[in-house]
């Protein structure tokens, strides 16, 4: 008995050890000059990535290529503890003339990523190149990829064809990132379907696949997406044509297992190597400022409404806003999300209701605009739908909502996580957020508490973050309990919102919360705190800059 427990002990230790081998980092670069007053904010110096990669080899780390992903996927191959993927978007000349004698010298590998249509331009050719005109002799050749390729060294990914622009998204106007956008056809007025999207993305990915093949020998595996975003259809669409790994720009770990979903981080503004170094570990010691405002659609009607809620957003310091639909259609819904998402610089959420919302227009309000999450109201007992305690990362949550079980749900969680599954096949990079459930009575318990106690749970598992409801003794003494609880701690704590009175005491309520642990807030519902010390108090605005 003892004998076949040991051989049971070694198998489940064994079969273990492919799934924590299969954690690796990617890292992504654009431009890369030599001149520090040539550098945009995607770029980086040649002198910075020099330090970068000299640190990679000094410090242990391994660069890993998209075989030995597929190698720790299959079983076949685990890999090294510091594996680290290197990306290079765009196909820029600086891939050829400086990134690539670095890969020879420090012998690593490399994916970077072509756009066909800038790269089958004549030379002479001017190419649009996000929002500007470049020449076309700004970006490799085919010589000089198949030179990089044949070194063993690079491997080339697509960037799309043609779908490195934006696309019209509603009747007004507004461009959208191509593969997250439904194409708005202002000639018969409608959207594309879901259909209709996934076809044209799947044409644009299947004519990079056969011009990279005429060219370089061999066709694209991974698509890496412009700009880092998509949509559940365009997914299908890249799926559909053959390729096997898909890249984001999500700053988080990835895992082998998923190689549809490759994150990685944007090395931007010229990063100093302690701020990469950092950045690797995907694990910031200070917690995220939350900082939640709610607005209606239906409120920001005309350019002077959504003019002045924009910069009231701004003036206020939030860093999230919650949009509900009432009293707008999708088109309204469309411009007013995009318009705060771009001119506000907030991660957007939509604020779907299962209860009074038919599955059809939750998935039209999810198809309105890119954005970064939905609030579900209603959502039942949801937060009991995984037994897991996780820290404020995106990957850990999103881990346990895939663990999440139906069977534990009442009527309006069931709801609530199908309207979530439909939202995330349809933008399968969105976050959740959830309305937090009553406070449970009594008094605070003591001593060590279970990982999971019932539908009471706070902070959900499931959610990325959740809006409490306001406590009537006060912010204050509602931080106390919550911090009594353990539910302020510095893994959890950060996914609380704390919703704010009114009052001039708020400042001051603020920051006794705030030495409690409570991280978040929220001005919601609208209107918008208009009280100068108040708006101070709330920004998550560095001093002295404001958003």
């Amino acid at each position: 008995m003892r004998r076949a427990l040991l051989i049971l002990a070694l198998l489940m230790l064994a079969a273990a050890r492919p799934a924590e081998a299969q954690r690796f980092v990617s890292v992504v670069f654009h431009d890369v000059l030599d001149d520090p007053r040539d550098i945009g904010p995607d770029d980086i110096a040649t002198q910075r990535l020099i330090y970068f990669l000299d640190w990679l080899k000094g410090d242990g780390w391994t660069s890993i290529t998209l075989d030995d992903v597929d190698a720790a996927r299959t079983g076949r191959r685990a890999l090294p503890d510091k594996a680290i993927l290197l990306t290079v978007d765009d196909g820029r000349e600086s891939s050829y003339t400086r990134v690539f004698p670095l890969l020879l010298a420090y012998r690593m590998h490399a994916v970077f990523a072509l756009v066909g249509s800038w790269v089958d331009a004549p030379i002479g050719a001017i190419v649009r190149y996000g929002d500007v005109d470049a020449p076309r002799s700004e970006f490799l050749t085919w010589e000089q990829a198949r030179e990089m390729q044949d070194s063993g060294l690079a491997e080339f990914a697509s960037h799309s064809y043609d779908l490195h622009r934006g696309t019209p998204g509603n009747p007004q106007g507004s461009r959208f990132p191509t593969a997250a956008a439904w194409e708005y056809d202002p000639v018969r007025q409608a959207w594309e379907s879901d259909a209709s999207l996934r076809a044209r993305v799947r044409a644009d990915l299947e004519r990079s696949r056969a011009l990279m093949q005429a060219h370089l020998g061999r066709p694209p595996r991974a698509i890496v997406w412009p700009y880092g975003r998509y949509s559940g259809p365009a997914l299908q669409g890249a799926r559909d044509a053959g390729y096997s790994f898909a890249l984001t720009l999500e700053p988080a770990p990835s895992d082998a297992s998923r190689p549809m979903e490759i994150a990685r981080y944007f090395a931007s503004q010229d990063p100093k190597l302690d701020t990469m170094a950092r950045a690797l570990r995907f694990a910031d010691p200070d917690p995220p400022a939350r900082r939640v405002a709610c607005l209606e659609a239906g409120a920001l009607a005309g350019e002077a409404a959504l003019g002045h809620a924009i910069e009231d957003v701004r003036a206020l310091g939030a860093n999230i806003v919650v949009l509900g639909k009432d009293g707008a259609d999708r088109a309204g819904l469309s411009f007013a999300a995009w318009q705060l998402r771009s001119r506000a610089s907030v991660d957007l959420f939509l604020r779907l209701d299962p209860a009074r919302q038919s599955p059809a227009e939750m998935a039209d309000i999810v198809r309105a605009a890119p954005v970064d999450g939905v609030l579900i109201d209603h959502p039942g007992n949801l937060a009991a739908a995984s037994p897991l305690r996780v820290a404020s990362y995106r990957w850990t949550v999103a881990a346990a909502r895939a663990a999440a079980d139906p069977a534990v749900l009442d009527a309006d969680g069931r709801r609530a996580l199908a309207a979530w599954r439909a939202a995330v096949a349809l933008r399968p990079d969105l976050q959740l957020a959830l309305p937090a459930a009553a406070e449970p009575a009594g008094p605070a318990p003591s001593g060590p508490q279970p990982a999971h106690s019932g539908p009471a749970l706070w902070p959900a598992p499931v959610a990325d973050w959740l809006l409490t409801a306001p406590a009537p003794d006060g912010l204050a003494a509602l931080a106390a309990r919550l911090q009594a609880r353990g539910w302020l701690a510095a893994d959890v704590g950060p996914r609380l919102a704390l919703r704010l009175p009114d009052g001039p005491a708020l400042p001051a309520a603020m920051r006794a919360a705030q030495v409690r642990g409570a991280t978040a807030f929220a001005a919601c519902p609208t209107p918008l705190p208009a009280d100068a010390a108040v708006r101070a108090a709330f920004s998550a605005a560095s001093f002295p800059r404001r958003p």
